[in-house]
């Protein structure tokens, strides 16, 4: 088998199980620096990607984290941040509720709030941001970080404990 295994993403592209994402199809803005603001109509960036899903659907962890911030802002509503690692962060908007608490270390898929339509919002939808050392990059875009893999001593070990379970379970006594 050697090292076919493809390398583990560190961080996913959707926050979420259900749902469609119109921001691909353009119904919804996505990751735009000169966007049209559609509240103020006025040139306004967007930061992150819209992803249309009804009140109340799972918002997942798109990353291994901490969180270090939830709150409510007058424009993003409810909200939670999540720092993926020394380099990247990842920010979720307009919840209808947090599921996590400041501190507490979050893995990936694991459901941290429900999707909603709080703050400057014109319909229920989750933004989702991707950060790079704190400088927004488009999530839909943007290369994804890879998860490390392991070091040669626990690629030895796994082997290791492999083979002998391999055999155990061909020894018919």
């Amino acid at each position: 088998m050697g090292n076919s295994m493809l390398p583990m993403v560190a961080v996913i592209r959707k926050p979420y199980v259900v749902g469609r994402c119109h921001s691909l199809i353009g119904s919804v803005l996505i990751f735009n620096p000169q966007r049209l603001n559609p509240v103020t109509h006025r040139i306004a960036p967007h930061y992150g990607t819209d992803l249309a899903v009804p009140v109340a659907t799972p918002v997942l962890a798109t990353g291994e984290g901490q969180v270090v911030r939830v709150g409510e802002h007058p424009l993003a509503g409810l909200y939670v941040v999540i720092k993926n690692g020394p380099i990247y962060s990842t920010r979720f908007l307009h919840l209808s509720r947090i599921l996590v608490k400041v501190g507490q270390q979050v893995h990936q898929n694991e459901v941290i709030a429900l999707s909603g339509n709080t703050g400057r919002s014109t319909g229920p939808h989750l933004h989702y941001e991707l950060r790079k050392e704190g400088v927004p990059v488009n999530a839909m875009l943007a290369p994804l970080p890879q998860a490390s893999g392991l070091t040669q001593r626990q690629s030895a070990q796994f082997k290791q404990k492999n083979r002998v379970l391999i055999h155990q379970l061909s020894d018919p006594f």
